[in-house]
């Protein structure tokens, strides 16, 4: 709409509005388009309140389909700029900032679960990693506990379901019939792996799921929460009781509340009210971290 009033103003100059309606114009800015748009969704995704480690793999995966080679000759026809615009993505999607706990979060995440991983050596890193990060939680303390996980991830991963000997019929637990149930499904992968934490067959690999989806993908949901609080987060913030900030905040609140200009107190009560129940789900988790936990995450 913007860019179709810029076509009729008539503030423009004549060289630029000859230029804003050449069909030329609209297929180069075609083109930006189509290559800001994964990146705009993509910062708008990971900075959101409902954000997981898996969300981070999937962004970057969809990011470099857009980076592929017809893609870039189309965008950059100068080498030197697709070699810089490569690099910059290569360095961004480094170990440095995607760790190992991403990728098996993206392995456990149901919502990617069509996605599979084919390079061996990342499947194999994502096995050694939830191999060593379960048992760090100590939810493998024997062969048994190992055999336990394997066979879920089997039937997690897997088309046909794996045969449970009960009694004297052969039950077949599988994709189809348990991890694929519409009645367990959700969007929110914390909120499936609770669902089958009370399940025996696959309790342990249930709790190292919903414990790798608890850890927060990014520190923006604290950030808002922060620019939200304004005044009471201030360098004597550290020395306030929880209790204390908590009456705190109600008491802006309703400072707020009482301001004449509406429109800016419906806005800014909807902002409080939102930011701090979803920041709340983020950084409240019980138990704690442990050291030995926070090694696997950031080797």
């Amino acid at each position: 709409i913007v860019l179709e009033r810029l076509a009729i103003n008539k503030h423009l100059s004549d060289k630029t509005a000859k230029l804003v309606k050449k069909d030329s114009f609209w297929v180069k800015l075609k083109i930006v388009k189509d290559l800001i748009d994964p990146l705009v969704k993509g910062i708008a995704r990971l900075e959101s309140d409902e954000c997981f480690l898996s969300d981070v793999v999937d962004v970057f995966n969809e990011i470099e389909k857009c980076l592929s080679n017809q893609n870039l000759n189309r965008f950059f026809s100068i080498p030197a700029e697709r070699k810089k615009v490569e690099q910059c993505y290569e360095n961004r999607s480094s170990e440095k900032f995607i760790s190992n706990i991403h990728h098996v979060a993206y392995f456990l995440d149901p919502r990617f679960r069509d996605k599979c991983i084919n390079e061996e050596d990342t499947l194999a890193t994502v096995f050694e990693t939830l191999h060593s990060y379960a048992t760090v939680v100590g939810e493998i303390k024997c062969t048994a506990d190992k055999e336990e996980i394997s066979n879920a991830i089997a039937r997690f991963t897997g088309k046909v379901g794996i045969p449970q000997f009960n009694g004297l019929t052969t039950l077949f637990i599988g994709k189809e019939k348990l991890f694929g149930c519409s009645l367990l499904s959700s969007n929110n992968p914390r909120s499936y792996w609770l669902r089958f934490m009370n399940i025996p067959t696959t309790r342990k690999l249930a709790t190292v799921a919903a414990r790798i989806f608890s850890i927060p993908s990014s520190s923006a949901g604290v950030e808002r929460s922060f620019s939200i609080q304004g005044k009471i987060h201030s360098k004597d913030r550290n020395k306030l009781r929880p209790e204390k900030v908590q009456q705190l905040l109600a008491v802006q609140w309703y400072l707020k509340a009482e301001r004449k200009e509406h429109d800016l107190v419906v806005e800014e009560t909807e902002d409080i009210e939102f930011t701090d129940i979803n920041v709340d789900e983020v950084i409240e988790i019980e138990p704690p971290f442990t050291d030995a936990e926070m090694a696997v995450v950031h080797p």
